[in-house]
C-alpha cells in the first residue's frame, strides 16, 4: 500500500481482509508493507495488533522518492483499498515499476486499471470479503505477470510530463491553425 494513512483511504478494510484470509487458513499469506503515514497510523497500529496480523503487516512510514522506487522494485503487486478516490498517483508510481494495482472501483479507478483487468483488479469500496477473495485469487491462481507488468509500464509511460506536453501542444497548434516546432507554436 502506498498512500496517506487516513480513513477515506480503506487500509482498515485491507487489515480486516487479511485477517479474514488467516482466519480461514489460507496459504500462502502475504506480507504487506503500508507506505505513507498520516492521522489513523497509531488507529491503524492497534487493528492490526486486534486482527493478529503483525506478522503480516509492517509500517514503512512516509518515504522519500529514492526509498520508495527502492522499496517497490522488492514488490509484486500494490494495494489500493481506497473508498473514495481521485486519479491517484499511487496507481503511477506502481504501474512505473511495473507493479499491477489491487484497488477499490472508485474514481478514477476503472478507467486507469482497466475493466478486464489490464492493468490489475477491482473489488468494490468497502468490501472486506471481496478484497480478500480477490487478493486469495492474485496470490493463487495463474496471472500472466509478465504482460500485466508491461500493461502497467506502457499506460504509465503515456502519462508523463512530455508526453501531455506534445499532445497539448498539438491541440494547440490545432486549434489556432498554427504547427509544432521543436517544441514551439509557429505560425
Amino acid at each position: 500500500y502506498i498512500g496517506r494513512l487516513s480513513v477515506e483511504k480503506g487500509v482498515a478494510v485491507l487489515i480486516q481482509a487479511l485477517a479474514l484470509l488467516q482466519r480461514e487458513g489460507f496459504r500462502p499469506l502475504p506480507h504487506v508493507s503500508l507506505i505513507g503515514d498520516g492521522p489513523e497510523r497509531r488507529s491503524l497500529g492497534a487493528q492490526v495488533d486486534d486482527h493478529g496480523v503483525s506478522d503480516l503487516i509492517s509500517f514503512a512510514g512516509q518515504l522519500d522518492r529514492r526509498s520508495l522506487n527502492a522499496r517497490l522494485t522488492e514488490v509484486d503487486f500494490c494495494v489500493q483499498p481506497s473508498l473514495t478516490e481521485g486519479y491517484s498517483k499511487a496507481y503511477l508510481d506502481a504501474f512505473a515499476h511495473g507493479l499491477p494495482v489491487l484497488c477499490s472501483e472508485a474514481g478514477a479507478a476503472l478507467r486507469v486499471i482497466g475493466g478486464r483487468g489490464e492493468r490489475g483488479w477491482l473489488v468494490p469500496p468497502g468490501d472486506v470479503r471481496a478484497l480478500a477473495e480477490q487478493l486469495r485469487r492474485v496470490l493463487s491462481e495463474p496471472q500472466d505477470w509478465d504482460a500485466l507488468r508491461r500493461s502497467c509500464r506502457e499506460f504509465v509511460e503515456t502519462r508523463t510530463l512530455e508526453v501531455w506536453t506534445r499532445q497539448i501542444g498539438q491541440r494547440c497548434a490545432e486549434q489556432w491553425g498554427l504547427r509544432v516546432i521543436e517544441g514551439k507554436l509557429v505560425s
